[in-house]
């Protein structure tokens, strides 16, 4: 899925990689200016392929952004959080690509 320069709710994604390879998300705005990096890189966390941590405080301050992202079926949250340990270091596991649709025999949450 080719996210470098896509635009989702007003801002266009930067797609970089951290230096053991995990993906980097920057948006920045319709000006070019840098809005926000989603993503933060915690080391200690293992990650399935597709996987990226989504900080929280991108949770709390570009919901508008992660909503379209869900919408678009372009990425989706797992339901699991993890943190390095400071507070400024918990994250969301996010997946790309829509979110499994549940079998016909699983029970609603």
């Amino acid at each position: 899925m080719a996210l470098d320069g896509r635009e989702v709710a007003g801002f266009t994604i930067q797609l970089g990689r951290y230096g053991n390879g995990r993906p980097a998300l920057t948006i920045y705005g319709s000006d070019g200016v840098p809005h926000d990096r989603v993503t933060v890189n915690l080391v200690d966390h293992p990650l399935e392929d597709g996987e990226f941590h989504v900080k929280l405080e991108t949770v709390r301050t570009t919901p508008k952004f992660l909503r379209a992202l869900k919408a678009e079926d372009i990425a989706h949250p797992t339901g699991v959080i993890v943190s390095s340990g400071r507070v400024e270091d918990y994250a969301e596991v996010w997946s790309l690509g829509p979110r499994p649709e549940k079998s016909a025999n699983e029970a609603p949450c």
